[in-house]
């Protein structure tokens, strides 16, 4: 017999209605949570995000730096000018008013 993980357990725990309207508000599809809930190894990229929030926390003070958040995770880089050349392209031609 299969062993039932702690997320399928919580989705079991719903109707079908409320699973559904959880998977919505958590901004996925209930067949991803499944998917997830069937999972009976540890998800790699969010044991590495939870090591990288508790190192920056150890690290924060020797860096004068503040800890990452799973938040900040969740972003990749920040948006760049676009009319800014990237590391290593030339500019683009910005456009003329007429």
């Amino acid at each position: 017999m299969k062993s039932k993980t702690p997320l399928s357990n919580f989705l079991n725990a719903m109707d079908r209605e409320t699973r559904l309207a959880c998977a919505e508000i958590c901004g996925t599809k209930m067949n991803y949570l499944q998917q997830l809930a069937g999972q009976e190894r540890p998800n790699p990229n969010l044991r590495l995000a939870f090591a990288l929030v508790a190192e920056s926390k150890r690290l924060s003070d020797h860096l004068n730096h503040p800890p990452l958040t799973l938040d900040d995770l969740l972003v990749g880089a920040v948006e760049l000018d676009p009319m800014k050349p990237k590391p290593g392209r030339k500019a683009k031609p910005r456009p003329v008013a007429e």
